[in-house]
């Protein structure tokens, strides 16, 4: 065997290093003689001969076992070396990995001054800003009696940091008076008229130039702002309040200065009592009164609201009213006399505790909304039920599109069956062109559906939740889906494109699935969304029926989603459904932004 030896003329190890152990020899020292290998079959004792040739072989073996072992430590001190030598290989890569990317971030630094976003426009930069500054703040409501859970989130505006990027954005956001204009207003740290975050206040305006403005104001301040708001309140555009009757009180030194408000929305926040009928009135909240261009108004928590109470508005010229009480009620009279007034009010949303019907001196027979377009009243009990009667017995709306009337009560009952007709006659009186119709929480006979079918020919969407399992039936189906034999009279509601159901239902999915196939495929306004949940019953068989057949109803209506259709439909329990309606009525989300 060839000895291991490294190379000439340097301390390496030899790299040669041999594909496989030489073993020259090996298979001479491993062959037995006969004779030995006889012996070795045996238990014989050996001759003096044999022993001397035992001893010869053992000799020889252990001498190649030796030149083996020697020629090992020579390798192992050779892959010593070179493990060493791939060591000292990952530290160096590593060290040029990091070098290079040293290097490499250097050369974007520089490159980062040739960036063309240095050179950006003013004008696109002022977009960009503007896209990424929030201007209205979020209002969430979290059900409860204690109005202490209206949660407001203003947004972090951004504004300073952005003036850090460079000089060029810096001039940019400053030259840019849109961006300024939202003013949000709260207590945190405004104690003086000296304080840190007063004078930023001041700044912040002065930078708004004479842009019109978004002014936040949120909960009770202590320091005494209303000088402050009179310096630019006639700039104001849009005014967002979340403050206490005293705040709001202290804001009628503004009534002839907001000239062009357009938009107001008044959150009650500190839970005061409010006047309430028949009692004097000691205050009135009138700065909005001699504001010539307020044409919105969203009023939430503030209590009742008399006609010549304790909030004066211009309804003269307002065109979207909102009141929500989630905790008060409104008197019937008194919307009444404001729908006298608002000659040019084009959307009302009632949406309150208690429409109370007690009788206030005011001479008036049929009130006209002339230009009243969506009629939104939601409400909870029997008070409400009667105060909606009056109020729909009492007006007319000829230029009515969108209409929504709702209990907030999840199980409907005997004690709302007369309000369908009512609603019925209030749209036969006003003889206007519904597109939208919207029915909640309250019985609707099957005369009421077959009414609508003929009548409502411009309606478009038909949402009707927990009306009764009798108020959609096969016929009234059959009547949605055919012409009728001698093709002369059209299907019902041929405008329909939105079909919305919820609660027990007594028509079959067969008819159902008709219906919606043939308005798909057969009419010239084919069916584009088509919702229906129903309530689990409470037997379980019930139920499992009900799960097949809605099953079945989601296979057949499947076949016409790729064409256009958008469909859901859903088995939920009593529970689901409750949570479902509770969400729906009692948490109002945040008031539209004007």
């Amino acid at each position: 065997m060839a000895a291991w030896t490294p190379c000439v003329g340097c301390s390496c190890p030899n790299h040669n290093v041999p594909g496989q152990i030489p073993l020259r020899g090996l298979e001479s020292l491993l062959t037995e003689s006969p004779s030995l290998k006889l012996l070795s079959q045996t238990n014989n004792v050996p001759l003096p001969g044999e022993v001397n040739v035992v001893h010869a072989v053992i000799a020889e073996a252990s001498q190649f076992i030796s030149q083996l072992r020697r020629e090992q430590s020579v390798i192992r001190q050779g892959q010593k070396v070179i493990k060493e030598q791939l060591a000292r290989f990952y530290e160096l890569l590593k060290l040029q990995d990091d070098v290079c990317q040293q290097v490499e971030t250097f050369i974007a630094e520089k490159r980062s001054i040739l960036s063309c976003v240095r050179r950006v426009p003013m004008e696109i930069l002022h977009e960009v800003f503007l896209a990424s500054v929030e201007f209205t703040p979020h209002q969430a409501w979290r059900p409860s009696e204690d109005l202490n859970n209206w949660v407001l989130q203003h947004p972090m505006t951004p504004l300073d940091s952005i003036g850090l990027v460079s000089k060029g954005w810096r001039a940019a956001v400053l030259s840019c008076d849109k961006i300024w204009s939202y003013i949000h207003i709260e207590d945190t740290n405004l104690c003086t008229e000296e304080s840190p975050s007063v004078r930023r206040l001041v700044r912040h305006i002065e930078r708004s130039t004479s842009y019109p403005l978004t002014v936040s104001i949120y909960q009770p301040f202590s320091f005494d702002i209303v000088s402050l708001l009179a310096s630019f309140s006639n700039r104001i555009k849009d005014l967002y309040l979340f403050v206490s009757m005293d705040v709001l009180k202290n804001l009628n030194v503004l009534q002839s200065s907001l000239q062009s408000l357009h938009s107001c929305i008044m959150i009650f926040s500190d839970g005061t009592e409010p006047p309430i009928y028949g009692e004097e009135i000691q205050y009135k909240i009138e700065f909005c009164r001699d504001a010539p261009n307020l044409q919105k108004v969203d009023l939430w928590e503030v209590g009742p609201l008399p006609y010549s109470g304790h909030i004066v508005l211009p309804w003269n010229h307002i065109k979207i009213f909102k009141c929500t009480g989630l905790t008060s009620w409104v008197n019937t009279h008194e919307i009444l006399r404001i729908l006298q007034e608002a000659q040019d009010l084009e959307e009302c949303i009632l949406h309150c505790q208690v429409l109370d019907d007690t009788i206030i001196n005011f001479d008036y027979r049929v009130v006209a909304c002339p230009k009243l377009r969506s009629f939104r009243l939601i409400g909870d009990n029997r008070r409400w039920s009667t105060g909606v009667r009056t109020l729909l017995d009492n007006m007319e709306a000829p230029a009515l599109t969108h209409l929504d009337i709702a209990f907030e009560d999840v199980l409907a009952n005997g004690d709302n069956t007369h309000l369908m007709p009512l609603i019925l006659k209030f749209v036969e009186r006003s003889r206007c062109k519904l597109t939208y119709l919207r029915i909640a929480n309250m019985m609707v006979s099957r005369e009421d559906t077959s009414y609508i079918l003929q009548a409502f020919h411009s309606l478009e969407e038909l949402h009707l939740s927990n009306v009764g399992p009798d108020a959609l039936t096969n016929v009234h189906l059959h009547q949605l889906a055919f012409d009728s034999q001698d093709g002369v009279v059209p299907c019902a509601l041929p405008m329909l494109h939105t079909l919305h159901l919820e609660g027990e239902w007594s028509f079959s999915p067969t008819n159902f699935v008709e219906m919606a196939a043939w308005r798909r495929t057969h009419h010239y306004v084919p069916l584009r969304r088509l919702d229906l949940f129903v309530k689990e019953d409470e037997d379980v068989d019930i139920t499992l029926r009900h799960e097949k057949l809605l099953h079945s109803i989601c296979s057949a209506l499947s076949v016409y989603e790729r064409g256009g259709l958008s469909f859901n439909v859903a088995h939920v329990s009593s529970e689901q459904y409750e949570d479902t309606l509770m969400r729906m009525h009692r948490a109002p989300g945040r008031p539209e932004s004007p």
